[in-house]
């Protein structure tokens, strides 16, 4: 990794690595209060190079926490170029309920 920068104000903070001049991954994350807990939201971006072909992946993380940061639900979504999914998670005590969606 050549660089490696960080920069954020408040409750948003960002990374981005480079490499030889190139930006090669990129995240976001904030975190935002509701009505009784915080909403965290991750964005992030990532190059990846596979076989010669250079890509840009994306991804998104978004989970929902009590005020004392326990977890409530999440979805989560990765669209590498090649098709979108995301897997939306729901926590009920020791119950953790997934469901995966994927285009049809």
């Amino acid at each position: 990794m050549d660089a490696l920068f960080i920069r954020g104000e408040g409750t948003r903070q960002a990374v981005e690595a480079a490499l030889a001049e190139e930006s090669v991954e990129l995240v976001d994350w904030r975190t935002v209060p509701t009505d009784d807990g915080f909403e965290l939201q991750e964005d992030g971006r990532l190059q990846m190079t596979l076989l010669g072909a250079t890509s840009q992946a994306r991804l998104s993380t978004s989970a929902r926490v009590d005020r004392e940061f326990a977890l409530r639900s999440f979805v989560f979504s990765l669209d590498p170029g090649t098709g979108p999914i995301e897997v939306h998670g729901r926590l009920e005590g020791k119950r953790l309920d997934l469901e995966v969606v994927t285009p049809t």
